[in-house]
């Protein structure tokens, strides 16, 4: 059975989750404050960010969280090397699975080809350095606009801008993810939305003003 969520109880379910969240954020501030200082990290979003250095005393915990994030890129997904790939299930009949796996092999290269070619390294990395600071990371991935040289496009998205909590089978498998767009951005963002149409309908796509919107991944 599907669950259709309307907005009002995604926006009740989001903040519900970030205020659960709060416990952790002075934690994390913490963390990246002695550890990661170049981060924009302020956890919460607020005035907390600007602090950035002025707990540090040396560059013991930075130069080990780059090392280890550096370290754990290279073992896990290792820029210019083969770090996936596709097979053929058990289920496949005999005669049926060197072709489906000469099919299968030519899908990873392509596949590779466009990761190689998009911003995945920068990314990834910057997702090992909140993974090694703070226990935990957020990839953004997404579909690149037609004409660009890869067909993905990948963002590490910040603390402060993303909120996890514990599905109905109690895995942490929900994630909630706020950031501010200009009309053009939603209008382009949301496209075949009718909700973001209805929404922009008086506004002017050219204005520069900022509309809060919050993404939610529920399973």
């Amino acid at each position: 059975r599907m669950n259709i969520f309307q907005p009002k109880d995604v926006i009740a379910q989001y903040q519900s989750a970030k205020d659960r969240r709060s416990a952790w954020e002075g934690v994390w501030q913490d963390c990246y404050d002695f550890a990661l200082p170049s981060r924009d990290s302020a956890v919460r979003g607020d005035s907390l960010g600007p602090r950035r250095g002025d707990r540090l005393f040396d560059g013991t915990a930075p130069d080990a969280v780059d090392q280890l994030a550096a370290s754990i890129m290279s073992q896990l997904t290792p820029p210019g090397g083969r770090w996936f790939g596709f097979s053929v299930g058990p289920d496949v009949v005999a005669s049926d699975r060197a072709e489906l796996g000469a099919a299968l092999e030519r899908a990873t290269a392509i596949m590779q080809s466009h990761i190689e070619r998009s911003n995945f390294a920068v990314e990834m990395h910057q997702c090992y350095l909140d993974l090694v600071t703070a226990g935990t990371a957020c990839l953004l991935f997404e579909e690149a606009p037609p004409g660009e040289p890869s067909a993905f496009r990948f963002t590490a998205v910040p603390l402060a801008h993303a909120v996890l909590d514990e599905g109905a089978g109690g895995r942490l498998d929900v994630t909630y993810r706020r950031c501010e767009l200009t009309p053009a951005q939603l209008s382009a963002r949301f496209q075949l939305s009718v909700e973001a149409e209805r929404i922009l309908g008086s506004k002017d796509r050219r204005s520069d003003q900022r509309l809060a919107v919050i993404e939610a991944v529920i399973p």
